[in-house]
């Protein structure tokens, strides 16, 4: 075979142009610009912060497993973490130092892009805090505004009686404030402003600790049968925890440290203030796990900055409790006071609270996470930059609650009905579906999504997950177009009666039944993609009987789309037996094909992979000549596929039927004009999508299945009109035109020209 040098030139005249059916189903030919491509480096973070306002516009069906009550439009309150700081806010500096802000931003897009029930997500909603303290004086002289109380559980040691005890000192209310004021825009408004307090009275009109060990003990028994599962105490001895042993410690603490030890195994986190005595060591509270075990999974001692964010010289250090110690806001605090004011207070007692609010902001947040795992977000997520890293003094570093409210580690897929069960890849993970399909499925707009740190629950918009493409119509018609016929790409030998043939490159395969004067070749055994393919022709009686099988070539496209293939890195068998009577050619086929890498109809990744699946299809074909210039053609061939898949998707087995009618005249002596009609349907069960969106306090997961109708995914009829035209030797003009319409409603309509040059 001569070598030749290959000048090819395409104009396209119309670029798969996409047309709708009509009316609301019309299809927005900008969906797919918007949309990022599958596996492309999108920061999540900014997805859950686009939130809802960025996801496809769709309605959604009623035909899903788990029904989602409707409701009305959520109405996006603030755009920014910056609507947050008004001037309630501003006068709480402590909020600024750690973050509140963009707690607060990110608990609302969650309500807003329907993840929360509440809009108050993020704020100590539905979540309880104990205080053990001088009592509290709930109400703001100056709106009416009040603390939120459980004066049921609430307990006055002082006094030895039940409820919400008054405060007659203000130490008390001050710290309570910094957990949970009203955000009433008046005054200022605490970390945790929709949490509920529960009042622990332990502390007298001099702001000395009263309560004994068994009272201290009780109040953490009474503060876990009414659910509050944090504790704040902004108190402390005067000690270091390295100047005692546990034999010095345990005749004045047993009771304490049995309850510790009991809250704690039951799930609860005790906030400890350090100290105010600018000791390198914290107080014995504070340190407590130094000494003893089985409470330092629950334990969280918290030293103070002041304005600027450096440790105040009042504060006593981390020390030894540096694993379980943090920094918050302490110094010239900002908080309600008892006499329905307001007043600045400085201390460790005002670095506490912020920690304590914060767990139960974050637990508003993440209802699946247990507070001791809310606890070890706060420490792994706070602030170790600069002199932050200095854990002796700062412990874990400075608390920053909008990193903790943010994924950490990136986030992944959930992909059977627990949190605590498997997941995948975010990034690599979708599914490409034609044109028309996600505003026909009426898909959801958001998607569940788990952090790699803790599981903890975040939703993406759809759209970072699911595509429509519209066809690559005019990428085909090239491929079609710079097929160079027999002799180029596809050669055949007659060997002892034998004709045998090889083709290599787009639609090689059908040149190839060409080669083996082969009326027709079935496409399972036959896709528009570039593979090798090797086989032979014989004459048995008055039939000629054809085999052909194919295997992708290797310069073939990793990338999986709608047009690169069905079949992936499928290998394929064909048979064909034909029979010829006078100017009328008929037959039948059998083919296999396996490793099919996707559905048909959809183009899937990761998450959303199938395993690989096997398909047989029969065929039956018939040629007519008319006269010397002219054939006509028809084929149905009925191809029937196993699929199998363990993830989100899942694929059973269907059918697909291809009808085609073909004809071609020859015009003259370089001249051919060709028309082909295909269409191709579908039966038998449909695929099923299932996304999670919701979950609970255990981490159960709740799901929306979606039916993908394979009669609607496979569902094509095309039309093409083709020209070939020698204008010269060796100048070969061919265009093509084709106009497909898929089951979704949606068309294109594409016009593609090749001028090829060839030369010896």
């Amino acid at each position: 075979m001569r070598s030749r040098r290959v000048r090819a030139f395409a104009l396209v005249v119309a670029a798969s142009l996409p047309c709708a059916a009509s009316g609301s189903d019309r299809a927005d030919p900008d969906d797919a610009a918007r949309l990022p491509a599958l596996g492309a480096g999108v920061s999540i973070t900014a997805l859950i912060a686009a939130g809802a306002a960025a996801t496809l516009a769709l309605s959604r069906r009623s035909d899903k497993t788990e029904s989602v009550a409707s409701e009305a439009p959520r109405t996006r309150s603030y755009s920014s973490a910056a609507d947050f700081r008004t001037s309630e806010y501003a006068a709480q500096h402590g909020l600024r130092i750690v973050g509140a802000d963009a707690l607060y931003f990110n608990g609302h897009e969650r309500w807003y892009a329907g993840a929360a029930s509440d809009p108050a997500a993020g704020t100590g909603v539905g979540v309880k805090v104990a205080v053990g303290d001088t009592g509290i004086n709930a109400r703001e002289a100056a709106t009416g505004g009040v603390i939120a109380i459980d004066a049921a559980a609430s307990y006055d040691y002082v006094n030895n009686r039940s409820g919400s005890a008054a405060d007659d000192y203000g130490h008390g209310t001050h710290v309570a404030g910094i957990i949970a004021a009203p955000k009433n825009a008046a005054g200022m408004h605490g970390l945790a402003y929709n949490a509920t307090v529960v009042n622990f009275k332990i502390g007298n009109s001099a702001g000395l600790i009263t309560a004994s060990d068994a009272q201290r003990a009780d109040m953490l028994y009474r503060a876990a049968r009414a659910g509050a599962m944090i504790i704040n105490n902004s108190w402390a001895s005067g000690s270091a925890i390295t100047a005692f042993s546990l034999e010095q410690l345990q005749p004045s603490m047993r009771s304490m440290i049995d309850a510790s030890r009991w809250y704690v195994a039951n799930g609860g986190v005790v906030v400890f203030a350090a100290g105010n005595a600018g000791a390198s060591q914290p107080a014995v509270e504070a340190g407590l796990p130094h000494l003893v075990s089985g409470i330092r999974a629950g334990w969280l001692a918290v030293v103070a900055v002041d304005g600027s964010g450096v440790l105040a010289g009042y504060s006593n250090r981390c020390g030894v409790a540096a694993a379980w110690c943090l920094a918050a806001p302490g110094s010239g605090v900002y908080s309600m006071y008892n006499d329905g004011g307001y007043a600045g207070m400085s201390g460790t007692s005002m670095a506490a609270p912020h920690a304590a609010a914060a767990i139960a902001a974050l637990k508003s947040m993440f209802p699946n996470l247990s507070y001791l795992q809310i606890r070890e977000r706060l420490l792994h997520t706070a602030n170790r930059s600069g002199a932050y890293a200095d854990a002796a003094s700062y412990g874990q570093g400075l608390m920053d609650v909008g990193a903790a409210s943010s994924p950490v580690g990136g986030v992944a897929l959930p992909t059977g009905a627990s949190a605590s069960g498997a997941t995948a890849s975010v990034a690599g993970s979708g599914i490409e579906f034609q044109a028309g399909a996600l505003r026909a499925l009426g898909m959801q707009d958001r998607v569940l999504v788990l952090d790699n740190f803790q599981r903890a629950p975040f939703w993406v918009p759809a759209r970072t997950f699911f595509r429509e493409a519209v066809p690559r119509l005019v990428e085909r018609q090239w491929a079609s177009l710079r097929s160079r016929g027999p002799g180029r790409n596809a050669v055949a030998a007659d060997i002892a009666g034998y004709r045998f043939g090889f083709s290599n490159g787009a639609g090689g395969e059908a040149l190839l039944g060409s080669q083996l004067e082969l009326a027709w070749v079935p496409h399972l055994a036959a896709p528009a993609v570039d593979s090798v393919a090797m086989g032979y022709a014989v004459r048995l009686g008055g039939m000629r009987i054809g085999l052909l099988g194919s295997v992708p070539a290797l310069q073939e496209t990793s990338e999986r789309t709608l047009e690169s293939s069905s079949l992936g890195s499928r290998k394929a068998f064909g048979m064909i037996a034909q029979r010829r009577a006078a100017a009328t050619t008929y037959g039948v086929s059998l083919a296999m094909a396996d490793d099919f890498d996707r559905p048909l109809g959809m183009a899937t990744r990761g998450a959303f992979g199938v395993d690989a699946s096997t398909a047989f299809s029969s065929g039956a074909f018939v040629e007519q000549e008319l006269g010397r210039a002219t054939t006509l053609s028809a084929s149905l061939e009925i191809s029937h596929h196993r699929q199998r898949s363990s993830g989100p998707l899942s694929a059973p087995g269907f059918a697909v039927s291809s009808a085609s009618f073909g004809a071609r005249t020859r015009l003259g002596a370089g001249t051919a004009l060709s028309a082909s009609l295909k269409h191709e349907w579908s039966g038998g069960e449909a695929a099923r999508l299932q996304l999670p969106l919701t979950i609970d306090e255990s981490g159960a997961i709740g799901s929306v299945t979606y039916a993908l109708p394979y009669d609607l995914l496979l569902g094509r009829t095309a039309f093409t009109l083709r020209l070939d035209h020698r204008l010269a030797k060796q100048v070969d003009l061919r265009v093509a035109l084709t106009h497909e319409r898929y089951g979704f409603g949606a068309s294109v309509t594409g016009m593609a020209a090749l001028l090829e040059i060839t030369a010896d």
